[in-house]
């Protein structure tokens, strides 16, 4: 819309809409409902002219108000030649702008539907929620990635936080306590043979992001077996921020979300 908005103002100042009115207006014709639409059409195109008045008294073929219009129209420089290549240009800059935006929405919608998760095993009911799982890359030169699995709030989403919950230790998974035990919406049975609803999940006022952190810890891995004794607070501070910059990426609807960061003990 921004861009849409900002080409518009740029056929205006080429007097491209002032021109396309002119044309509709410089010959008197006799009160028509046709000649009426052509008028209402010109005064779209260019807002910044006064309506012209529609009383009865308005409706003779010439009224003053008709004159004036006219007059000021004529006044107002057409397109040039030279106009016509700018304004091809912009409108092909238009049409790449729409299909950028509409690629780059397609491959996020994409990954989201590759991550999205329709049961777990042991699941003998229906969630009211949509939720997704997998892996966001936070290193290839050391092979890391860290595990999340996500909730979607119960009721209107839309309008709910994002939470961010991560398990201390360090070396306490998220997934296997914050979501299996704790705050998140499925618990493990008794018998380890299935899960059952939470009714006190976070996710009943949130939308909530847990993940596995750092790496070695549950799912989240890395293929540089150094990494496993040296976890450290910087090393997991930068992998965290390179996990949720791209992970924001993958779930952009969430970006201008308010934000809470919470955990456990030694949170993260």
């Amino acid at each position: 819309r921004k861009y849409t908005r900002t080409i518009i103002r740029c056929l205006r100042d080429l007097g491209f809409f002032a021109a396309t009115a002119r044309t509709r207006c410089t010959r008197p014709r006799p009160h028509t409902p046709h000649h009426s639409l052509l008028l209402t059409t010109a005064l779209v195109l260019d807002p910044s002219q006064p309506p012209v008045p529609t009383s009865p008294a308005a409706r003779d073929p010439q009224p003053a108000q008709l004159h004036s219009l006219r007059r000021r129209r004529r006044r107002q420089p057409a397109m040039s030649g030279a106009s016509g290549p700018l304004l091809a240009a912009l409108l092909l800059l238009l049409g790449l702008v729409a299909a950028a935006s509409a690629s780059a929405e397609g491959s996020w919608r994409a990954e989201q539907e590759r991550d999205r998760v329709p049961r777990v095993p042991g699941q003998a009911f229906n969630a009211s929620f949509a939720h997704y799982a997998g892996y966001v890359t936070v290193s290839e030169e050391r092979g890391a990635a860290l595990f999340y699995w996500f909730f979607e709030a119960a009721h209107d989403p839309a309008s709910k936080p994002l939470v961010l919950w991560l398990n201390g230790g360090p070396g306490c998974s998220s997934i296997a306590f914050g979501v299996g035990e704790e705050v998140g919406p499925f618990h493990v049975n008794a018998d380890g043979k299935g899960v059952h609803m939470n009714p006190y999940s976070w996710n009943q006022v949130a939308n909530i992001l847990f993940v596995d952190s750092p790496v070695g810890v549950g799912y989240s891995y890395s293929n540089t077996s150094a990494d496993i004794l040296s976890n450290g607070d910087e090393r997991t501070a930068k992998d965290s921020l390179v996990f949720l910059t791209k992970w924001l990426k993958r779930f952009p609807q969430y970006k201008e979300r308010e934000f809470y960061l919470t955990g456990e003990s030694y949170a993260g």
